[in-house]
C-alpha cells in the first residue's frame, strides 16, 4: 500500500465541496450533499489499495483548509459550507458515520440549474 495521496480524487472531492459550497451562496442547504461528498471520500479511501486512508484524508482536510483560510471575508457562507466539510473529517475514525443522513439519491446534481 502507498503512502502518497490520489491527488487526482482528492482534487474532485474538493472541486465538489467548492461547487456546492458556492450554491450555498445562494441560501440553498447543502449540508446534506456535503455529508455525501465527504461519505463517498470515506468509502473510497477506505477500499482504495493504492493509497493509504491516512494519508489521502489528511490531504483531502488540508486542501479545504487552504482553500477556506483563502476565501474572502466578503462570503461567510462559502466558507462556512468549507468549514462544514472540514469538520466532518476525523483522520483517526476508523468508519464514517455521517452526523446527519442524506435523503436518498441527493447529490450534487440536485443543486445544479439547467
Amino acid at each position: 500500500m502507498g503512502t502518497y495521496p490520489n491527488v487526482l480524487l482528492i482534487d474532485e472531492y474538493v472541486l465538489n465541496i467548492h461547487e456546492l459550497a458556492v450554491f450555498g451562496l445562494s441560501d440553498d442547504d447543502v449540508e446534506g450533499p456535503i455529508v455525501r461528498v465527504i461519505g463517498d471520500a470515506y468509502f473510497y479511501f477506505s477500499h482504495s489499495m493504492q493509497c493509504d486512508f491516512k494519508s489521502n484524508l489528511l490531504s483531502l482536510k488540508g486542501r479545504l483548509q487552504k482553500t477556506s483560510d483563502a476565501a474572502l471575508y466578503c462570503f461567510p457562507a462559502y466558507k462556512k459550507s468549507l468549514e462544514y466539510a472540514i469538520s466532518l473529517i476525523d483522520v483517526n475514525q476508523a468508519a464514517y458515520r455521517p452526523k446527519k443522513i442524506p435523503r436518498t439519491g441527493e447529490t450534487i446534481s440536485h443543486f445544479i440549474k439547467k
